[in-house]
C-alpha cells in the first residue's frame, strides 16, 4: 500500500513529537503493508505560509530520511505538504510557496472545517488555473459537505482528486465522517483512501483494517485502487484512474 497523506515529520505540526516516534510509525506502517509514504506536513496554518517555513519542514524531512534509511526500513519516503487554504493561498501558489506531493502535479488542499463550499470550489479551480491537480484532503470531515454531497460530483468532473481518511471510512471519526465517506464511495466519488496519521497510538499509520473493510464492502479491487494504485500513479506523476461517478 502507498500512503499520499501522514504527519511523520516531528517539530512541525501536529504530528509525530520527535524523531523517535516518527520512526515509530514507520515501522508500524511497514509492518502493516505500506511499502510507500509521502509525508504532508500541515503549512500555513496557524501561522503564515513562508518560504522559509516550507525550507524548514524540507530540511526535517531530510533528517526524517535519514533516520528511515538507517534503521533499514523496507519504505520509499517522499516529501509533499497538507497546504491550508486561507487569504494568502493565491500568493503561495502564485510565488510557488508550497510542495506537491513527491514533486508531482498533485497538489495536496485542506480547508476549515466549517467552510462554504462556494470557497472550497474557488480554491480548488485556482490551484488547477496554475497547471495543478488539486487533492482535496478529507472532505467527509467538513460540516457542509457532511450535509450535502452533492458539490463533491461537480468538483470530481473539474478534476478534483478526492482523499478520504482510513479513519473516517471506519467510524473513527464518527457517525457524521463515517456515513458522508461512505456515501461518497458509494457514489464513485473517492481516489484515494491515505491515513492522515498523526502518532503512533492514536490516528495511526497502519492501513491494513481501511484495506480490509473497503475489500469486504465494496471490492479487493475497489481497495487496491485506492490505496495502492491511484496513490502510485500520483507519485509517478500520472493521470489517476476513476470510476464513473454517480450524481446525488
Amino acid at each position: 500500500m502507498i500512503d499520499i497523506h501522514s504527519h511523520f515529520l516531528p517539530d512541525v505540526d501536529d504530528g509525530a513529537a520527535n524523531l523517535t516516534e516518527a520512526v515509530a510509525m514507520v515501522r508500524m506502517a511497514v509492518a502493516n503493508g505500506t511499502k510507500r509514504i509521502i509525508t504532508t506536513p500541515h503549512f500555513n496554518v496557524n501561522s503564515p505560509g513562508t518560504k522559509a517555513g516550507l525550507d524548514f519542514r524540507r530540511d526535517v524531512y531530510q533528517r526524517f530520511r535519514e533516520a528511515v534509511t538507517s534503521e533499514k526500513l523496507l519504505v520509499d519516503v517522499y516529501f509533499g505538504c497538507e497546504l491550508y487554504a486561507a487569504s494568502n493561498t493565491d500568493f503561495l501558489l502564485e510565488h510557488g510557496i508550497y510542495a506537491t506531493l513527491a514533486g508531482s502535479r498533485y497538489l495536496l488542499v485542506e480547508f476549515d472545517f466549517s467552510s462554504r463550499p462556494e470557497y472550497i470550489r474557488d480554491v480548488l479551480a485556482s490551484v488547477a488555473a496554475r497547471g495543478l491537480i488539486p487533492v482535496l484532503a478529507h472532505p467527509e470531515r467538513y460540516i457542509r459537505i457532511q450535509a450535502d454531497q452533492r458539490p463533491i460530483y461537480d468538483w470530481v468532473l473539474s478534476g478534483c482528486v478526492i482523499q478520504v481518511n482510513n479513519g473516517s471510512l471506519v467510524g473513527e471519526f464518527g457517525r457524521d465522517s463515517f456515513l458522508c465517506a461512505n456515501s461518497l464511495m458509494r457514489h464513485g466519488l473517492v481516489h484515494v483512501v491515505a491515513s492522515d496519521a498523526h502518532s503512533a497510538r492514536e490516528r495511526t499509520p497502519d492501513l491494513s483494517r481501511v484495506y480490509s473493510f473497503i475489500a469486504e464492502n465494496y471490492s479487493r479491487e475497489m481497495a487496491d485502487m485506492l490505496l495502492s494504485i491511484n496513490p502510485g500513479l500520483i507519485i509517478d506523476d500520472k493521470h489517476i484512474k476513476k470510476a464513473a461517478p454517480r450524481p446525488y
